[in-house]
């Protein structure tokens, strides 16, 4: 960023017609010893901006370093997820009735699959539509309209508005809409079935989205409302209002023997009355989950109606009972398992159907520990270049002599020159600046300190040099322990990674807390500290808040220097005008005498 020069020379003048007199550049001469202090008010301010954009980059930096190893929406490299400590691999030869992936729950072991049958949804086929023999074409499906299509199964023609409905959804077209914008009104909705056609068949299909089987349940009948009729011993006290001011003490007595009956009442009326709440919730509790499970067996059948006879027309009969979905079947070491669907989860193994097994499939589950080590190891790399980049920063010492360039100073050195003094003017900006200082203190200790009774994470193969607070603590990995460690006990380096412990006020507990937290909480606090947010609310006396604070302070101090200026450069200015005036009387009244003696 450049210091903006002075300029106040901003207008036409005629200036030195009878002195001679070079007025501009005597003025800027006069104006360059004032002009000292304007430049350096710019100049401070300009160092206030690149300290905000050094703050800022910074700030950057630590997001891209979480983004990248502390979140979720990054699986890859995200070091707080069991998965990178709990890696699974499976080896299988190529096949065309399963696919197979580990989770990081899987179980280390030999499978030997059979699938018996896929998992199918529910279908209701319509018959050929036999006056079109051929079937009809995708360019008819989509954009014919129903109405001009000369005639459906049975000879039936279409006109005016449709109706139908499909497993309780009412739908409604006209015969002006195409066959396409039915099928996919259908198939988009909450009916939760397909709507499709085949030029195979020549018929038209509805089939449930979810396969598995149809059980046909009941639906249950919601419970009544929860009433209660007191029926006790005691009976309620009739109403007293409270005593007012001045009461007398039998009024005092009265009131107080009230409310000692009162609350034997509600005593007696909670006790009765609470098992028979508990009875009611329970009956409400029973039919939620009845009804969670009827509304999910509906989703394995189909149900039409045919309100206007248009699926009678293209072939479907609405009261034809669907064909019932089925379960997927398949026999795992030689145990036979039933499926609602074609793909789900065992032993941690997310398994995919595809097809019948021809052969039995053979496939073995083994921890990918080289999987683990390698994230490990980028998360190591990563913290290294980030320490040294940090710590650099830290002890950067500022150039004294390297002001920021005025724009005629810029223009004087070219482009190039003027970025290397950029560089030597913008070092330092953070030396030894106490929020960056803690952060790198805070990053290296987390290296370093034990996490609580777990031990340390030298312990796992990841270690440094002799913590020093005056040196950039290089992180070193032993592969082949770190790989003892996950092998031996995954759960264990899991815990020293990602353990969050906080204290009552939900501060973290960096003692007790996994590697992870610290980093992440180390940085969290560098950022807020540097943002100006102090407890979660912004703070006018640190970080850039206060920069910025600093930077308008010198902006309206410039604008100020600058009305200074421009009226001192007026007065000069005014002066010379007057100086000029003088010197042409003068001449004037010399020409005038010179005249009288000619004569």
């Amino acid at each position: 960023m450049a210091v903006n020069s002075l300029n106040l020379t901003n207008m036409n003048r005629i200036t030195g017609l009878q002195s001679g007199l070079d007025t501009d550049a005597l003025i800027k001469n006069l104006m360059k010893a004032q002009q000292a202090k304007y430049d350096k008010m710019v100049s401070s301010k300009t160092r206030q901006e690149w300290k905000r954009d050094a703050y800022v980059d910074l700030n950057n930096t630590l997001r891209k370093f979480k983004d990248e190893y502390a979140s979720f929406t990054n699986a890859k490299s995200n070091m707080t997820s069991v998965t990178a400590y709990k890696s699974y691999a499976v080896e299988m030869a190529a096949n065309a009735s399963l696919s197979a992936t580990a989770t990081a729950n899987a179980r280390e072991g030999t499978y030997t699959i059979s699938v018996e049958r896929l998992a199918k949804g529910a279908v209701v086929t319509g018959g050929p539509a036999s006056i079109n023999i051929n079937g009809f074409s995708a360019s008819v499906i989509a954009s014919t309209q129903i109405g001009k299509i000369a005639s459906f199964a049975s000879g039936q023609t279409v006109d005016g508005e449709i109706r139908f409905s499909v497993n309780g959804t009412d739908f409604t077209f006209q015969s002006t809409d195409s066959l396409k914008k039915v099928m996919d009104t259908v198939s988009n909705s909450s009916a939760g079935v397909t709507m499709s056609y085949s030029q195979v068949t020549n018929a038209f299909t509805f089939e449930t989205k979810a396969v598995g089987a149809y059980q046909g349940l009941p639906e249950p009948t919601e419970p009544p409302p929860f009433t209660y009729v007191y029926d006790g011993t005691e009976i309620e006290p009739p109403y007293m209002a409270p005593p007012g001011d001045g009461a007398t003490q039998p009024e005092l007595d009265a009131y107080a023997a009230y409310q000692t009956q009162l609350g034997i009442y509600e005593a007696d009326f909670a006790a009765r009355r609470a098992p028979l709440f508990a009875a009611y919730q329970a009956d409400v509790n029973q039919y939620n989950q009845d009804l969670a499970a009827y509304r999910a067996d509906q989703t394995h059948t189909v149900s039409l109606t045919d309100d206007t006879g248009f699926l009678n027309a293209i072939g479907v009969d609405a009261s034809q009972a669907a064909t019932p979905g089925q379960t997927a079947l398949l026999t795992v070491n030689g145990v036979s398992i039933e499926r609602d669907g074609n793909e789900f989860e065992l032993d941690g193994v997310t398994l995919k159907l595809t097809g019948l097994s021809g052969t039995p499939v053979s496939l073995t589950v083994k921890q990918d520990v080289q999987k683990s080590v390698d994230m490990v190891k980028s998360l190591v790399d990563a913290y290294n270049t980030l320490i040294s980049d940090l710590f650099a920063k830290v002890i950067e010492k500022k150039n004294t002599g390297y002001a920021p360039l005025t724009s005629e100073q810029r223009e004087e050195l070219g482009e190039t020159d003027a970025a290397l003094w950029d560089a030597k003017a913008k070092a330092g900006l953070l030396g030894r600046d106490a929020t960056l200082r803690t952060l790198v203190d805070s990053l290296q200790r987390a290296f370093a300190d034990a996490v609580g009774d777990r031990g340390v994470l030298s312990g796992l193969g990841i270690s440094g040099d002799i913590y020093r607070v005056s040196e950039a603590q290089k992180i070193v990995v032993d592969e082949e322990k770190l790989r003892q460690a996950l092998t031996s006990d995954p759960d264990k380096v899991y815990h020293m990674f990602t353990d969050r412990v906080e204290d009552a006020a939900g501060r973290v507990n960096t003692q007790q807390s996994g590697l992870m937290t610290r980093l992440t909480a180390a940085m969290d606090a560098f950022v807020n500290e540097a943002s100006g947010v102090n407890g979660g609310k912004i703070s006018a006396a640190t970080g850039i808040v206060a920069i910025n604070r600093d930077i308008d302070e010198w902006t309206e101090k410039i604008q100020a220097e600058n009305t200074r200026l421009y009226n001192l450069q007026e007065s000069y200015y005014k002066k010379f005008a007057a100086m000029e005036t003088a010197l042409a009387k003068m001449q004037s009244q010399t020409d005038a005498l010179a005249s009288f003696g000619l004569q």
